[in-house]
Formats: C-alpha cells, sequence, structure tokens
C-alpha cells in the first residue's frame, strides 16, 4: 500500500456551464468563487512546498486545458481568464478525462509524487457523454486523488460529485457561505497521503484500461544504435585519466566505457554471457544502463505481479524513474525462433544498408564504431540486426558460434 506527503501535481477541473455563472453566496457568481478558491489554494500550497505544481481543465460544452504544469497561480489565473465561456451543458466524465491525461502524461517522469483532480462545480452536470464514476475508478487505480469543491444548490439528484470523491478517497465540501468557502480551502490545501492500493503496488492486479494507457506513454528502452551522436559522447566514451593527471588526454587516450548495468552491476549479461554490447539498453532520460533481462526481472519485482496483459508490461528507470516499455516483442520473438529451430545466419551486407547510422560491432572484444562510409562490407546478424565488423564476425562464429547480442546459434554465409 502506498503512503507519500511528497511533493504534488495537482489539477483543477473546473466547470464553466451556464449553471456556473448564477450567484453563489453574496455578489459573485460560482465561477469567480470558483477561481477565487484556485488562486488561494495554489498560494497556499506555495508557502507549504515550491516544487507543487498545477494545470487547469474548463469543462462545458467542449473541454479545455492549459496543459502543462506550472509552479504559481498566474498562468493558471491568465488561462482560465481568457478561456471561460458560458456554456450549455456540463460534461463531467471529459473534464475528468482530460485532468486525469494531464496527469498520465507526466507519470512518465514524476517517480513517487502524489497526484491530485480538484473538482469544482455546482454537481448539476450531464452523463450523456462518459461516464464520470467509471473514470474515477481508472484514477483511483492510478493513485490519483479527487477532491470535490461544490457550490448550488444544497441538494442534487444522485451526487455523483460525493461518489467520485468516496471512490478516489478524496474529500467533499460543500460551500454555501464565504466561511465554509474559507475553510475548505484552508483544508484542501494541506498535503494528501495515498492510502490506496494501485497499479504500483507489487499484489495489485492491472485493469486493462490502465495497463493500457501506461504503456501508451511509456518510452522505449535506447539500443547503443538509437543513440544520437551527443548521448553516445555521454554514455559510452569516457577520457582515461590516470590518478592525479590534471592534464587531459589526448585523442589516442580516448577510449569506451566499461559499461556496467545498474541493476545487476556487471558488464556481462548473467543469461546471455555477452558483454554489455550485448543485450544493453540505455534509459532515454537519464542514460542509465541495464541489461534487457535484469529490467524485465525488475519490472516483476518492482511493480506488477499481476498483470492482465504481459505484452503491456511497464518498468521505471532504477536511477531516475523514467517510465518505459519492457521490449517483450523482441523477447517473444526470440522465443519463438527458440521453439521452431530456427538458426538466424550471420549474412554479410554492404554498409549501404546501415547508412547514416553510426553502429558500434556487437563481437565484446571489439565493441567500436563501424563507419559506414570507411567499411566496405559488414556482418549482420538477420535474427537481431546486429552488426561485426567483417574480421569480427568470423572471429565471433569461430569462437562461440553464437550471435554476441542474441545469443543465437549462428550459421555463417558468405
Amino acid at each position: 500500500m502506498a503512503e507519500s506527503t511528497s511533493s504534488e501535481d495537482l489539477v483543477f477541473v473546473l466547470d464553466n456551464s451556464y449553471s456556473m455563472f448564477r450567484s453563489a453566496f453574496g455578489d459573485q457568481n460560482r465561477i469567480l468563487k470558483g477561481l477565487f478558491a484556485v488562486e488561494r489554494i495554489i498560494n497556499k500550497k506555495i508557502e507549504i512546498d515550491k516544487k507543487d505544481r498545477y494545470d487547469l481543465v474548463l469543462f462545458g460544452d467542449k473541454t479545455q486545458s492549459l496543459n502543462k504544469m506550472v509552479f504559481t497561480s498566474e498562468e493558471i489565473m491568465k488561462y482560465a481568464k481568457n478561456n471561460l465561456e458560458l456554456q450549455k451543458n456540463s460534461f463531467l466524465a471529459s473534464g475528468l478525462s482530460k485532468a486525469v491525461q494531464s496527469i498520465i502524461n507526466q507519470k512518465r517522469f514524476i517517480g513517487q509524487k502524489v497526484c491530485r483532480v480538484m473538482l469544482i462545480s455546482d454537481g448539476l452536470i450531464q452523463t450523456r457523454i462518459g461516464n464520470p464514476i467509471e473514470m474515477a475508478k481508472v484514477a483511483k487505480e492510478l493513485g490519483i486523488i479527487i477532491d470535490v469543491l461544490r457550490f448550488g444548490p444544497a441538494r442534487i439528484p444522485g451526487n455523483i460529485m460525493r461518489k467520485i470523491s468516496d471512490i478516489t478517497g478524496g474529500k467533499y465540501y460543500y460551500a454555501s457561505s464565504n466561511d465554509d468557502l474559507l475553510d475548505a480551502v484552508e483544508d484542501l490545501a494541506e498535503k494528501k497521503k495515498i492510502q490506496h492500493t494501485t497499479i504500483f503496488d507489487k499484489d495489485k492486479e492491472d485493469s486493462v484500461v490502465v495497463q493500457e494507457m501506461m504503456y501508451e506513454i511509456a518510452a522505449d528502452p535506447l539500443m547503443v544504435e538509437n543513440l544520437t551522436e551527443e548521448q553516445k559522447e555521454k554514455a559510452i566514451y569516457g577520457l582515461k585519466k590516470e590518478n592525479g593527471d590534471e592534464e587531459e588526454p589526448s585523442e589516442e587516450e580516448n577510449g569506451l566505457k566499461k559499461l556496467t548495468c545498474t541493476i545487476c552491476y556487471s558488464n556481462k549479461d548473467m543469461n546471455t554471457k555477452t558483454s554489455f554490447f550485448g543485450t544493453g539498453r540505455f534509459c532515454p532520460n537519464c542514460m542509465a544502463t541495464f541489461h534487457l533481462g535484469c529490467a524485465i526481472e525488475w519490472s516483476k519485482n518492482q511493480q506488477q505481479k499481476k498483470v492482465v496483459n504481459p505484452k503491456l508490461r511497464t518498468f521505471r528507470c532504477p536511477h531516475c524513474f523514467y517510465l518505459m516499455k519492457v521490449p517483450n516483442t523482441e523477447i517473444e520473438q526470440n522465443a519463438v525462433n527458440d521453439l521452431m529451430g530456427k538458426k538466424p545466419k550471420l549474412v554479410r551486407k554492404p554498409s549501404k544498408n546501415i547508412a547514416g547510422h553510426s553502429l558500434i560491432c556487437a563481437n565484446p572484444e571489439c565493441a567500436a564504431i563501424i563507419n559506414e562510409e570507411e567499411e566496405a562490407e559488414i556482418y549482420q546478424c538477420n535474427a537481431c540486426n546486429s552488426v561485426y565488423h567483417v574480421g569480427c564476425g568470423e572471429q565471433t562464429f569461430k569462437n562461440n558460434k553464437r550471435c554476441a547480442y542474441c545469443n543465437k546459434r549462428i550459421d555463417l554465409e558468405s
């Protein structure tokens, strides 16, 4: 069960249907009371934690959003004043969906942040489009708390807004006076604790909807050949400096770093027995390194033990918590090849087939860049597309009879 009081991402969801332009209490309408609450809550939360972030969703007949997280109330208020307009209907499900999507878009990065939605409405909503209760259940699965601040009539049919707050473990406030509003603002500005199980708890079974959402936004781990020149410089190349040597090494002294997996702390993959350049991957966000097999085990132990669809498994970087896909397609294809008894061939191909790429030789004893402008021909495994210098490919076949990258038994074809 997750429990946290860390920094928060909070999305305000403000109803701007025609009923919200009616008087609330005193001389202001419900919209202005809602905007007062938004600005006051943000300013109070800044006093508690300046790292908290905010977004705003406006919903009625259509749904609009600032669509980015900001740290102060100025941009939120400016966006609201420029985009508020009287609308006939109040489609709550669309507003909640936009708010959940705003948070999901950040879940690739946020790690252990607490995620909140604050719904501000008079409760006079339509349910012809979408189901607000289903959206609340999705929010709960993602660990999103939905608080409600309601104005308007004392009683409303069904009170879906209260049900939404109850489902997600949020609080429900009905303000019928300025004193009620100020009390609600004080309470809503306080930090939250997640006290219900989410998809990130180990024994929690994913729902298909939530799992699909998370997989859709997750990034692909980078293979060596996916890296830009700048990323290669950062992740692969290092300067060989002697202890106490303050001078920059010469160009000849520049060399490849010995890359190690940040999960098993080894250069060699324990499953395939190849070097890092065999099954190594990089985090697109921080360039942390890990073996493919280690990432699979990490994903199993880290979060989802009961996965509805194994093809949609995700995991977070051990270093920066960046959300990534487990590349099941490659794993499953290799498994199919094994079952069918296929033997991938190491095929000699002209370098023009990899034009525009700076690839690294998969032979662990070489691991040097193959320059397509200088290399007349290369060897390429037709199972995983890893490449070798001609001499390195022949040496690999002679010594191991397996591809150093995917560990499949190979035949050598001229």
